[in-house]
Order: structure tokens, then sequence, then C-alpha cells
């Protein structure tokens, strides 16, 4: 049985929307400053990247 992903919300403190392009090739969508991921090479992205906060878990 496979471990579910974690999903994370990130905030772009830079703009409301957007698309950004990983370097996998994979799409992210920016809606209302927020972003919502599970992928680990999509989080390890946006981990690293100076526009996003990473939002705590409600």
């Amino acid at each position: 049985m496979s471990k579910a992903q974690p999903i994370v919300t990130y905030w772009d403190k830079a703009y409301k929307s957007r698309v950004l392009i990983t370097p996998e090739d994979r799409t992210l969508v920016v809606d209302n400053h927020q972003v919502i991921i599970s992928e680990p090479d999509e989080i390890a992205y946006l981990d690293k990247h100076a526009d996003f906060e990473r939002q705590k878990e409600a």
C-alpha cells in the first residue's frame, strides 16, 4: 500500500495569478495568490523560490 503524498499550499507573494513551468517541465498554476501541489519535485522547487511562502496546515 503506498502512502499518500502530502498536499501543500503556497502563497505567491508577488502575483495574484500566473503560470510557472518547473525544471521538470510541469505546469503550476497560481490562482488568487495560491498554488496547491503534492509532488515532491514541485514542493522542492517552490521551497527554493523566493516569491513563495509555504502555508501552515490547518
